[in-house]
């Protein structure tokens, strides 16, 4: 609950059900100790390989770890950051890591944008232009968008996977680079923060311009015409 960056996949999810299911076949009423401290053991080396190193460790004397608080940004501080109006933006248009509530999807509904889809892995409404799906599920389709947000969603994973992940970085390269494909000429990306290790390599077909609010710095790429 502490770390929203990971990303689970089906063999991950596999492990963890054969760990409960082993456990409860252990189970009787001489041994049940015993089985709940093979069983925390096992819970904990699997939690613990999808952590930092360093993390275990800064955590192992805390006795009450919180939970990871998010919060879904008004329509209005998106419009801020990005220095655009809503009723401007170009169809079709999708919002990754849209928000529990999809709050920019039915704002732009309201403004009678039909043509849009917000992503999440979580979803709180029931909405056909909302899909509960991780963006690395999702297929990013050639020439496909006029608009792509990613307002601290996948920017931020990133960056996470670029200092603690080391071994994902190449899936998450490949994930950006399929997001900007998806771009039709003249698309715009809103995304961030920046990632100007990967903005400074693209070629010439993408303009960058960066800007910067309360000290996180924010990308717009467009695809020339």
């Amino acid at each position: 609950m502490i770390n929203q960056f990971i990303q689970l996949s089906p063999e991950d999810v596999q492990d963890l059900k054969s760990i409960y299911s082993t456990t409860y076949a252990r189970i009787d009423t001489t041994n049940f100790e015993m089985v709940m401290q093979i069983h925390f053991h096992q819970l904990s080396s699997w939690i613990k390989r999808f952590y930092p190193g360093s993390f275990p460790k800064a955590l192992k004397t805390n006795s009450r770890i919180g939970n990871v608080i998010n919060r879904e940004y008004s329509v209005g501080l998106i419009e801020d950051i990005y220095n655009i109006k809503l009723q401007n933006l170009k169809e079709p248009i999708i919002d990754i890591g849209c928000g529990r509530n999809a709050l920019l999807v039915n704002e732009l509904l309201l403004l009678e944008k039909d043509d849009i889809l917000g992503i999440d892995r979580f979803l709180n409404i029931i909405n056909k232009k909302a899909l509960e799906v991780s963006w690395f599920d999702f297929r990013f389709e050639k020439n496909t968008w006029n608009t792509v947000f990613a307002n601290m969603s996948f920017s931020n994973n990133l960056l996470y996977a670029m200092k603690y992940k080391e071994g994902s970085i190449c899936e998450y390269y490949l994930k950006y680079k399929e997001i900007i494909e998806s771009l039709r000429v003249g698309g715009v990306f809103y995304y961030a923060p920046s990632l100007t290790c990967i903005e400074e390599r693209l070629d010439a077909r993408y303009s960058i311009e960066r800007t910067e609010k309360e000290g996180i710095s924010v990308t717009t790429l467009t695809v020339r015409d």
